[in-house]
């Protein structure tokens, strides 16, 4: 399975699916449906003009059974919740079973059931946030922007070295507390 592989070597795959490049079917077999329905979501999405700006695909998490108002709804665009998604895996993964976990990265409708895994999550991420310095999160990838949000290509990259360029996916610190609220609150929740 995917989640058991080396982070590197799994990182890897997932940015090749993502930025749909070819990939030996040897590399596919074992992957589940929900990392497949990635790789399509995300291929619809790249187009050369594309811009992030104007791309309105939205991870919505429902909670199941919300303590306060915070834990009723948290919402990420795409580019947020796969750094999000991605620091699951980081801290959280013990907590989570593989076909949940993947399924939370496509809007599978799945998610952890109970206040006591969501809480649990909760410290992890304070954690993590507490020995992080920045400001953004940014996971990094190979599929890339330019400072307007336009996604450039490898080619466009090598062609023109002095171009300046980073990862389409990043999540504001902000943004990383209120995923912290919502999970002290929410009392599990679905990806939809």
């Amino acid at each position: 399975m995917i989640a058991r592989m080396p982070k590197d070597e799994r990182n890897a795959a997932i940015d090749r699916a993502i930025a749909n490049t070819p990939t030996e079917s040897s590399e596919i077999v074992s992957w589940p449906d929900a990392l497949n329905a990635l790789r399509r979501s995300h291929h619809a999405l790249q187009k050369p003009a594309a811009n992030l700006a104007s791309l309105a695909g939205q991870c919505k998490k429902f909670a199941a059974d919300p303590s306060a108002k915070e834990g009723e709804y948290f919402r990420a665009n795409i580019w947020a919740w796969d750094p999000i998604h991605y620091l699951m895996g980081e801290v959280c993964l013990d907590l989570l079973d593989d076909e949940v976990y993947w399924a939370m990265a496509c809007n599978g409708g799945k998610g952890p059931r109970g206040q006591t895994v969501c809480a649990e999550m909760a410290a992890r991420f304070a954690e993590w946030l507490s020995k992080f310095s920045g400001d953004t999160y940014i996971r990094e990838s190979t599929l890339r922007v330019v400072q307007n949000g336009r996604f450039v290509s490898e080619k466009e990259i090598a062609e023109n070295p002095s171009l300046r360029h980073r990862s389409a996916y990043r999540v504001r610190r902000e943004h990383l507390q209120e995923w912290i609220v919502f999970l002290r609150h929410c009392g599990g929740f679905e990806v939809w």
